[in-house]
């Protein structure tokens, strides 16, 4: 994961494997359907998936550790990131 530039991050969703929301940050707090689109995904323990949110500049990194998803949304826009 060393590659992973995380710079243009907007947010996160933490989630478990019962599809429960454990914290979120940033935009996280509008994606909470993508959820349930992401749970369904194979992703390995202590590896990272990256998907192409659909209908959006966005990008999910997500990581799996004990069961837990975290999802780092990043834009894939150039320019400066406005996270208010």
């Amino acid at each position: 994961m060393s590659n992973i530039d995380l710079g243009n991050n907007v947010g996160s969703i933490t989630f478990d494997s019962n599809d429960n929301i454990i914290a979120y940050s940033g935009i996280g707090k509008d994606r909470i359907a993508d959820v349930k689109e992401f749970s369904v995904l194979t992703i390995e323990e202590d590896n990272c998936t990256v998907v192409a949110v659909r209908h959006t500049d966005l990008k999910a990194y997500l990581y799996k550790k004990d069961g837990v998803v975290l999802v780092v949304y990043v834009s894939t826009e150039s320019g400066p990131v406005n996270n208010d």
